[in-house]
């Protein structure tokens, strides 16, 4: 996430991360997912530290796990904690989408099915229907940022359907930008990752103004009012 989001920052914005604690065993499940969450009011006071003026949380999974309402929670304990605004990374995919106009999508992750069938059924909750998703089933946590991006394209044009109306490329560890706008010109299809939400959803809350050609339409759709 902070590669992707630094390359789509302008000069007058920074990015500061904390990592959030979890079970140090990396097997990717919605238990060890939850881990994060134990401990998020101390995260967010020490990246508050900072000073900064918005809190991501940059987990999709983990932002998912508990189904309606669940992103919007974490955001409130952020923000009673810190007295900073905060977003979570699935209510920023939420937005993006619906600023784009899109109801049916296609999904890809790198997530195992039992991720994946949370996030299914979030997405749904959120009155988006999933018309397809398919994931590489990867449980090691730690293989999920090493993933070749051709990767990650061939899986998005594989699960693409004709009946979707964009693709949405789950997981902030998925270094998928490189490939996104190569995505939306073979498919004819606005693509969204997390990455790209978090940074669309971070401009437009912080009012920056900026141009950014390699990230889709939605980041070059940001004189569009949140």
């Amino acid at each position: 996430m902070e590669p992707e989001l630094n390359h789509w920052s302008p000069p007058s914005m920074t990015v500061h991360a904390h990592r959030l604690y979890r079970d140090p065993i990396p097997t990717l499940t919605p238990e060890s997912l939850m881990t994060m969450i134990d401990r998020l009011e101390e995260s967010a006071s020490l990246l508050a530290m900072a000073k900064v003026d918005l809190i991501v949380f940059g987990c999709t999974s983990a932002s998912v796990l508990e189904g309606a309402g669940w992103d919007e929670n974490l955001s409130q304990r952020i923000e009673a904690t810190t007295d900073i605004p905060a977003v979570a990374t699935a209510t920023a995919v939420k937005e993006a989408l619906r600023s784009l106009g899109i109801t049916r999508i296609t999904v890809v992750t790198p997530y195992p099915d039992e991720v994946n069938r949370r996030e299914a059924a979030f997405l749904e909750s959120g009155g988006f229907s999933v018309v397809n998703l398919d994931g590489l089933g990867i449980k090691d946590s730690y293989q999920i940022p090493v993933t070749p991006p051709e990767q990650i394209y061939q899986l998005a044009r594989g699960a693409d359907r004709p009946e979707a109306e964009g693709i949405f490329i789950s997981c902030t560890n998925f270094p998928a930008a490189t490939v996104i706008n190569r995505l939306e010109l073979d498919t004819a299809k606005p693509v969204v990752t997390s990455n790209s939400a978090s940074q669309w959803f971070a401009l437009k809350k912080l009012g920056v103004s900026t141009s950014i050609d390699d990230g889709g339409k939605l980041l070059t759709s940001l004189q569009l009012p949140l």
